[in-house]
């Protein structure tokens, strides 16, 4: 862990080298800078300096002094090229062509106002590639900017705000915001080849190992020359072991199916993946780009455990509390008020299957939906 009093020690070993001293090692004359402080920040140093028998301003002087010389560590031709190197994987990994690339960053260039590129610009992409445009990037492909910026080893940014613990109405929404503007969206659900799913709900108290669970959200956005991209977010990877985490995530399945259902627009899998995947998932070594299915992985029955088409459904102890908070709380609203699915769509599509406890829930929610108020 770095702190004060190691920067402090790094500093005062590098005091005689490159910071304060020119090639033919005569001293860079000082410049005078004043440095405004909040109350707490200076009460900081103060207290800092007084323990490392200097005064606060030496103190941070040669705090500064070390934050430069590491900067002057990474050389600006060095980072260019760590950029340009990651961008490369990252086209690579989306299965672009050259002619792809061209047209995307021109599609950006077009969008700012710049000049259209030609295919040998790609030769030197750090020339024409600042700040505004590498936020573009990351945000188009969903991978974390301070990840291309070469900043950060982290490939993508987590759940980045795909959580649905606690969160029912705001996933739903997002989801549906995707529909609406991509057309068509497939959620692969995924739970962890660790141990048996079902010895996960038989202990019941979380005695076990966590067992994980997640999704992985998947639409396409299309480039000017009609290209295809494949856009991949991972959403929030939680234990399957603790019940509440597993009712919601029950709970997003089950919107998931029901939207389905009614639009024709999403799309439901299921995957065991294997354990070490999913650990590099959660700790943002890969990308969810580079999860596709591999031959041996098997599939995963999601419409088993939470659904309204399925005639089979696993673990019925807790099934009907599902279903009855998902009508209870209206999940399924948003399809509504968005205006993706008609009051008379919802109303013209009954739920045809097997189970009481599904037909039971379909029933409350044309009951709520002849009572409730947008």
């Amino acid at each position: 862990m770095v702190t004060l009093t190691t920067l402090f020690d790094k500093a005062m070993k590098k005091r005689k080298k490159s910071i304060g001293t020119q090639a033919n090692g005569d001293k860079v004359p000082r410049v005078p800078t004043s440095i405004r402080l909040s109350e707490q920040a200076h009460e900081f140093y103060v207290q800092q300096a007084q323990a490392l028998c200097t005064t606060p301003s030496a103190l941070i002087n040669q705090v500064l002094n070390v934050f430069a010389a590491n900067a002057d560590d990474i050389p600006l031709h060095d980072r260019r090229k760590e950029m340009e190197s990651r961008l490369l994987k990252l086209f690579d990994a989306q299965k672009m062509a050259l002619t792809d690339i061209l047209t995307f960053f021109n599609m950006l260039h077009e969008k700012h106002g710049r000049s259209p590129l030609k295919l040998d610009d790609l030769d030197s992409m750090s020339t024409y590639i600042d700040d505004l445009i590498l936020r573009e990037i990351a945000e188009f492909f969903s991978w974390s900017l301070r990840w291309l910026q070469g900043k950060s080893d982290y490939i993508n940014d987590g759940c980045n705000g795909w959580t649905w613990y606690k969160n029912q109405h705001g996933i739903n929404n997002r989801l549906i915001e995707l529909v609406k503007e991509y057309g068509n969206v497939r959620v692969e659900f995924f739970c962890s080849d660790f141990y048996p799913i079902s010895q996960a709900y038989v202990d019941k108290q979380d005695e076990r190992e966590p067992l994980y669970v997640g999704a992985i959200i998947e639409y396409d956005k299309k480039l000017p020359n009609e290209t295809i991209i494949t856009t991949r977010q991972c959403l929030q990877i939680e234990r399957w072991n603790y019940w509440r985490l597993r009712h919601h995530y029950k709970q997003f399945a089950l919107f998931c199916s029901h939207l389905a259902y009614l639009t024709g627009k999403v799309q439901v899998n299921g995957y065991i993946l294997p354990e070490a995947v999913i650990q590099d998932l959660k700790a943002a070594k890969i990308h969810p780009i580079d999860v596709v299915l591999q031959p041996g992985w098997k599939s995963w029955p999601i419409h088993n455990y939470a659904s309204f088409e399925s005639s089979i459904l696993y673990e019925t102890e807790e099934i009907q509390n599902i279903f009855e908070d998902y009508c209870e709380n209206k999940y399924y609203q948003s399809m509504l008020t968005s205006g993706l699915v008609s009051e008379q769509t919802f109303k013209m599509k009954p739920i045809e299957v097997g189970d009481n406890a599904a037909s039971l829930c379909h029933q409350t929610c044309m009951a709520n939906d002849d009572n409730r108020q947008f």
